[in-house]
């Protein structure tokens, strides 16, 4: 308890930070909105938290105040290189694996090799992004704030594009369909013959070695232990991928995670366009007609009702750009709308399942070419190839047994 409470403690002071340099002085507006009778010490706040620092490091002693002090300032770094990917790749994992939801685990996985397919836009994005908030909240120059809702609306669009493709190609397993897309523009260009090129390669470079016969012998039957390694946990990993793909033939788990999908888009377009109207109304107050000062979070709340066609008594739009974004908002939430449509239409008459039964196709040639290789280069079965290496002792060994154990 004693950790969580620190990790809150530590969270908590590094936002109010990062709120102060990058968006709003929130220690001022904290006092101003709610103790009001202490502003006129305020200047001086520096002198009351060294006295809870100094009173701290008195309770707890000097190596666990100093020890402490280290875990906070390096806390950011700790927070993003341990503590987030600690989460996201293995506690998370974790949970869905013992809940034996194999559709989850394939969509979270896929999400991942998503997101790292496209690292750079990704990236891009995110700094667009939070150079836009920095700027809508600390800018009053009109010239910067059009450029920023210029930036926002390229993101916003770029969110709804991808979501458009998405309906129209509900499957993108692991990228294997743009894997199936090459091989038929290209017959010979697939997972398996790029792999298994790359192991004749590799070992015609050790068959030239020809001055020590022994050292020869003992370098290729390593080379071919290596390589039948390689194949045998590519392929099985193929195999227990090809078999759970089945779970994606459920109606039911696959509309649901698409709706999740489609949630998420929501949320994320809902706070582009409050971004949009805030901005529009920094640029020119005459956008909105308003009873009283707004700030973002009303805008925010705005833009929900606008989403969903509805209005709110205290902002009306009355200038173009504010009319304008009022068309956009309700706009976004039809064609969202809609996306999930095409998808539970497409879910409803099964046409989903011919992209799944390609791509099912496509995982099971792989497997073909990999058993096909083990005959024509080693002499080998695949239970053969198995037996092999459990004389060889082979790591390789418990990760297929272990894979052949889950259910």
């Amino acid at each position: 308890m004693k950790r969580y409470i620190k990790e809150v403690i530590f969270i908590i002071i590094w936002s109010v930070i990062f709120m102060k340099l990058f968006v709003v002085d929130v220690e001022r507006q904290f006092i101003e909105y709610y103790f009001m009778e202490f502003k006129p010490y305020f200047a001086y706040r520096v002198f009351f938290y060294s006295l809870i620092l100094i009173v701290c490091w008195y309770i707890i002693g000097n190596k666990r105040f100093f020890k402490n002090l280290g875990y906070l300032v390096f806390y950011p770094i700790i927070l993003l290189l341990w503590k987030v990917p600690k989460i996201f790749f293995w506690q998370i994992p974790k949970i869905l694996y013992k809940s034996k939801s194999w559709l989850l685990i394939y969509a979270y996985i896929n999400s991942w090799i998503n997101h790292f397919w496209q690292l750079k836009y990704n990236i891009l994005r995110f700094l667009l992004l939070m150079v836009s908030l920095i700027l809508i909240f600390k800018s009053n120059n009109v010239i910067i704030l059009y450029v920023v809702n210029f930036f926002i609306l390229g993101l916003l669009i770029s969110l709804l594009v991808d979501k458009f493709k998405t309906a129209f190609q509900p499957l993108r397993l692991f990228k294997l369909n743009l894997e199936l897309s090459n091989l038929k523009d290209k017959e010979k260009y697939n997972v398996a013959s790029k792999f298994i090129d790359n192991l004749k390669e590799t070992e015609d470079v050790e068959n030239l070695d020809e001055e020590d016969s022994t050292k020869n012998e003992l370098s290729v039957e390593k080379k071919q232990k290596e390589n039948i390694e390689q194949i045998i946990l590519i392929k099985s990993i193929f195999s227990f991928v090809t078999i759970r793909m089945k779970d994606f033939l459920s109606r039911k788990t696959y509309i649901v995670v698409f709706f999740l999908k489609i949630l998420v888009a929501f949320l994320n377009a809902w706070f582009l366009i409050s971004l949009l109207n805030y901005g529009a109304y920094k640029i020119s107050e005459s956008n909105f007609a308003v009873n009283n000062a707004p700030n973002f979070f009303d805008f925010v709340y705005y833009t929900f009702h606008s989403m969903l066609h509805g209005t709110i008594p205290h902002i009306v739009p009355s200038g173009v750009l504010g009319k304008v974004l009022d068309i956009l908002a309700p706009f976004t939430g039809l064609l969202l709308t809609g996306t999930l449509l095409t998808v539970f239409f497409t879910v409803k008459t099964d046409k989903y399942k011919e992209n799944l039964a390609e791509i099912i196709g496509f995982t099971e040639t792989q497997l073909s070419q990999f058993e096909n290789v083990l005959i024509e280069k080693y002499n080998f079965t695949l239970s053969q190839a198995v037996k092999f290496l459990e004389s060889k002792k082979s790591y390789v060994c418990i990760i297929v047994k272990e894979l052949d154990k889950i259910e």
